[in-house]
């Protein structure tokens, strides 16, 4: 599976979720005139269908404005509680640890964690507009029932949805079939009223015309089913397929759809899901019309073509004997990664980045990852991974951070530096990505001081390091998309052909990073240049090159997805071209997919 081309494929599918979106809100307004002709004739039909249009537009436009927080706002929504990646609780430790192994495999910023506390049922989603503002959630149902496959399984299909673009779509989908549902949603608020009036009289009208209105919701109903249908199912199965290709076992992502089949309460929710249906694991309400889900046994199926209707039966007999416990989570314990010369697949996931992210995190020590999980000690640990960068006398420094933190701040990296010593270089990008989540959460006066502080201690020696620039354009992107998701945007439809000058420049910054000499770095270059645009061109001038990446990165992220998969490619070929990738050099291509919005696997053979 093609992560870039599921992209595209998302963009052209925001066309007809349009289309179909303004042909339901045609059909509404055509009945509610149809219902306005026989109360009070022709006069009153533009009118009440006018109305009506304006509501549903503007119940529209207030659902859409409401989600602008993203991911986690949808969570919220729904009753979700944060994960405090210190919890000591095993099951949400499990969760938390699953979903950062995946995060950090898959190139993108670890999202935030929630679990539905008041539900039973087992189901799970993923929300947000850009990978920068996703949120992870998961029912309490299936984090007791599940074992650690399967929820890594579960995982795994979520995060498809982050890396093929489906977040975007299903978010916006839920402001439109919120409109289109509006007059259903008024209708039942009437029959309410209808049925307490203590007047009798107005009773009767009221509830005939709360009834007629009900019915005519049915309408947006029925289209807010078809358009999360025809959204939904074919990307579940998507879905399913990626994530047996990311954890390469297909027993977990079966193993929890079986499990739904089986337990009391399946998938479905007790809070409102309507709105939310197409955006779950499972499916979340029961009823007729449109089902936003494959059946499970077809998925189970797609996964496991021998699995047939009398295998479904024996496990749900085999199930309903067991005692419906919770399972335990198990140990977390680090798998170590196979042996792997080559950046993961740029397309999609093969399962060695899982694994070398497994192995990676279990490297570190338990005090490290604490650091990078805690509210009061991330601060310190992005500082402390800036002073390893910095050249000279660190003690020139102490006045900078005394401004900053006063005397403990000193102290505290004291003790850092005499329990840490220096950090290895392949540990530093996956704990500032370990650390975003937390660094989100602090007060906006906070986390400017922040960053005022790491921008004065890394200009300090005169240096701008690759790690320095990885992580301040990081945190930078990060805190501003999370400030204003609705407005990241994610790609465009130009090509590399009518950008070239900014390939160019990218790509020979790219080259001198990763290649010694000057010679070395222009053959380089004219090789990906020739690969990429059919003509090398002249080796462009660079003065400053974390500008030019800047300037570059801006322009080239209007680029299509599938053009953004041939320049990361390009990238990834440039900078292995000298038989090896060190960990700077990961680092800096990792920094501009992340500002291109495009997912960078593990290099799973560091």
């Amino acid at each position: 599976m093609n992560f870039f081309q599921q992209q595209d494929q998302a963009r052209r599918q925001s066309k007809l979720l349009i289309a179909l979106f303004v042909l339901a809100l045609l059909f509404i307004a055509i009945a509610i005139g149809l219902l306005a002709f026989l109360l009070g004739g022709w006069p009153l039909v533009p009118w009440a269908a006018g109305l009506v249009l304006v509501v549903m537009l503007l119940a529209s436009l207030f659902k859409t404005i409401g989600l602008r927080q993203g991911g986690g706002k949808v969570a919220r929504a729904m009753g979700g509680t944060l994960v405090d990646p210190t919890t000591q609780d095993p099951a949400r430790r499990r969760l938390y640890n699953v979903v950062e192994e995946m995060a950090i495999a898959s190139g993108v910023p670890v999202p935030e964690v929630y679990v539905l506390e008041q539900e039973a049922g087992l189901n799970a989603f993923a929300a947000g507009y850009a990978p920068t503002d996703a949120a992870v959630a998961v029912t309490r149902g299936l984090l007791e029932r599940l074992s650690r496959d399967e929820l890594q399984g579960v995982i795994a299909h979520e995060f498809s949805h982050i890396l093929n673009g489906d977040m975007r779509i299903n978010i916006r989908l839920m402001g439109f079939v919120f409109g289109i549902m509006v007059i259903a949603i008024m209708g039942q608020h009437l029959m309410h009223s209808a049925r307490f009036s203590k007047n009798s009289k107005d009773a009767a009208p009221l509830m005939m015309l709360s009834l007629a209105i009900v019915l005519i919701g049915y309408i947006g109903l029925f289209f807010g089913r078809l358009i999360k249908a025809a959204v939904s199912r074919q990307r579940e199965y998507l879905a399913d397929a990626a994530a047996v290709q990311f954890t390469r076992n297909p027993d977990g992502i079966s193993g929890a759809l079986k499990k739904i089949g089986t337990a009391d309460l399946g998938s479905r929710l007790e809070a409102d899901s309507e709105e939310v249906g197409h955006m779950l694991f499972g499916q979340g309400v029961s009823g007729f019309l449109f089902a936003t889900h494959p059946p499970l046994l077809k998925r189970i199926q797609a996964i496991e073509p021998a699995f047939t209707q009398d295998d479904w039966a024996r496990f749900a007999e085999q199930a309903s004997k067991k005692a419906k416990q919770p399972e335990p989570p198990k140990s977390e314990s680090a798998t170590p990664a196979p042996a792997n010369d080559a950046l993961g697949a740029l397309g999609g996931l093969d399962g060695h980045q899982l694994l070398a992210a497994v192995a990676l995190l279990g490297e570190m020590p338990d005090s490290l990852k604490e650091w990078a999980h805690s509210d009061e000690h991330v601060g310190f640990l992005l500082v402390y991974l800036i002073l390893g960068e910095q050249s000279g006398d660190g003690a020139a420094l102490n006045p900078i951070i005394e401004a900053w933190g006063g005397q403990a701040a000193l102290d505290q990296l004291a003790s850092m530096k005499q329990t840490l010593g220096d950090v290895p270089m392949r540990w530093r990008l996956p704990l500032l990505e370990m650390c975003l989540p937390i660094l989100k959460q602090k007060p906006a006066q906070e986390r400017a001081q922040l960053q005022s502080l790491m921008g004065d201690l890394i200009v300090h020696d005169g240096q701008l390091t690759v790690f320095e620039y990885v992580l301040d354009r990081l945190i930078e992107q990060s805190l501003i998309e999370v400030a204003a998701p609705s407005k990241t945007k994610m790609s465009g439809s130009k090509t590399l052909a009518q950008l070239k000058p900014s390939v160019a420049s990218l790509m020979a910054v790219v080259a001198m990073q990763g290649h010694g000499g000057l010679v070395s770095q222009q053959k380089a270059w004219q090789a990906v240049m020739e690969a990429l645009i059919g003509e090398e061109g002249d080796w462009p001038m660079i003065e400053n090159w974390a500008e030019t990446l800047d300037q570059a990165t801006v322009v080239l992220n209007t680029l299509k997805a599938t053009e953004k998969e041939r320049l990361a490619q390009a990238m990834v070929d440039c900078i292995a071209s000298d038989g090896q990738i060190d960990a700077d050099e990961y680092a800096l291509c990792r920094t501009i997919a992340a500002r291109l919005h495009m997912a960078l696997p593990l290099d799973s053979g560091r």
